[in-house]
């Protein structure tokens, strides 16, 4: 498995064809849904999300800092929990 990291501006393609798929949704009966203003932060989330589904990978928004902590140094005998 690998961190797949997607640029805002491909998040951006996604975003546009999430909202145009919303704006044109109707109802079983055929109705067009009234649909009211989407949050953008809901909207980009959406976007992060369809890429996972659809690659079966995790992904990471090119624009924001991925930040991992350095190990801890550990001196002497270590005990595991759980390990016999």
């Amino acid at each position: 498995m690998s961190l797949l990291v997607v640029s805002d501006a491909h998040l951006s393609n996604i975003v546009r064809a999430v909202t145009e798929a919303a704006r044109n949704a109707s109802t079983l009966a055929g109705d067009r849904f009234a649909l009211g203003t989407i949050d953008p932060e809901s909207l980009r989330i959406a976007a992060i999300c369809a890429v996972q589904i659809a690659t079966k990978q995790p992904v990471w928004p090119g624009s924001e800092k991925l930040v991992i902590p350095r190990p801890k140094e550990v001196y002497g005998v270590v005990e595991m929990a759980g390990v016999r």
